[in-house]
């Protein structure tokens, strides 16, 4: 009861199964000839604030979940594009291809052959760094999460790298200029995904 006989009452009205909006009810007495505006004044004005009050709280909320179904939605997204990508016939050939290679430096001197001789294995090869270092991309400009590479793929992101390595560091090298000149950073990315991904998983990983 708020001055000269005015209640206020504050009451949750049902909108949907999952959201509630407040809602204000102001009771006259049956009889206001004498009635006092600034106690009617006070009443609507704490009615206002506990209106906007809830309805500030209940927006909130509503935001919280539509960023959190949206982001929801983005990893589905993200994470069908990724299988379908790692799936894909022409990556199953160059993943095919690598594992007929049994060290690293057997797969960096194939690669090192292929590339001089601008062969149809070299761009076999290629695509699976390739693809890695596209992955890595995606994460740096927020395209995917660091999360869900972790889950889909983890160690063999480190794994790839350690087999990949040498021909990489061929790649980078003087032999390689007069092929592919200024190819310093080449893959560098991929390089710094395997390593983020070591740590998170305490892989040991050789430094340079």
């Amino acid at each position: 009861m708020i001055g000269a006989g005015f209640s206020a009452t504050l009451v949750a009205a049902k909108t949907t199964p999952s959201t509630t909006v407040p809602r204000f009810i102001l009771t006259l007495p049956p009889s206001h000839s004498s009635t006092h505006w600034a106690a009617i004044f006070g009443v609507l004005f704490a009615a206002l604030t506990a209106i906007l009050a809830g309805l500030a709280a209940w927006g909130a909320r509503f935001a919280g979940v539509q960023v959190r179904e949206a982001r929801i939605a983005r990893l589905q997204a993200a994470s069908a594009d990724l299988s379908e990508k790692w799936g894909a016939p022409a990556l199953e050939e160059a993943r095919r291809l690598v594992g007929d290679y049994a060290t690293p430096a057997d797969l960096a001197v194939a690669f090192a052959e292929a590339s001089e001789a601008n062969g149809e294995n070299y761009y076999v090869l290629v695509r699976e760094p390739n693809f890695f270092e596209d992955l890595a991309v995606s994460l740096e400009l927020g395209s995917l999460d660091f999360e869900l590479i972790q889950k889909a793929l983890g160690s063999v992101v480190v794994t790839r790298w350690l087999q990949w390595r040498n021909a990489i560091e061929w790649l980078r090298g003087d032999e390689a200029d007069a092929i592919a000149p200024q190819n310093d950073l080449a893959f560098s990315e991929f390089e710094a995904l395997a390593r983020r991904m070591a740590h998170e998983l305490g892989m040991p990983l050789p430094e340079n």
